[in-house]
């Protein structure tokens, strides 16, 4: 998950991290909330590059690491039926929830490409984690995976809300 560094941007949207409980079983969640960009303000005809922090949550059957301090690449190119978003997030500092420390996580890349923009959001139904440019698969065969996203803070007048 990434969050954008342009100014006044982190004044309407931040990241979080949420655990909760369903029938006794313990669910992690992370994400990112704040005043979306109205759908109508969506640029039709533009790309952009947009950078900031990164800051994730990786968990395998024997580990649960914060990756945090990342910093994030997304590139958008908007157009009359949505566009394409494509995401780099990297440059983690993991933490082992269990001791607390410093350490070594799965993964240290995650990339998202060809996220398909509609309305103010967009989504991919596959990303690719990697460690040293090694392919890391942390869902298994099994388990289905996605990513999705939401613009903030832009309007057609470029003045923040």
């Amino acid at each position: 998950m990434g969050l954008c560094d342009h100014p006044g941007c982190d004044t309407y949207a931040t990241t979080y991290f949420q655990n909760y409980k369903i029938g006794g079983a313990n669910y992690d969640t992370n994400g990112v909330y704040g005043v979306a960009t109205k759908a109508l303000d969506m640029p039709t005809n533009a790309s952009g590059r947009y950078g900031g922090d990164a800051n994730s949550k990786v968990e395998t059957e024997k580990d649960v690491w914060t990756l945090s301090g990342g910093k994030s690449v997304i590139d958008a190119t908007f157009n009359n039926t949505g566009g394409i978003v494509d995401i780099t997030l990297s440059g983690f500092i993991a933490t082992d929830q269990s001791t607390g420390l410093a350490w070594n996580a799965a993964i240290d890349k995650i990339t998202v490409t060809n996220m398909s923009i509609s309305g103010n959001s967009f989504s991919a139904r596959r990303y690719q984690t990697t460690l040293n440019g090694t392919s890391v698969s942390l869902t298994g065969k099994s388990a289905s995976h996605g990513s999705q996203g939401k613009f903030f803070c832009y309007d057609r007048t470029f003045i923040y809300p």
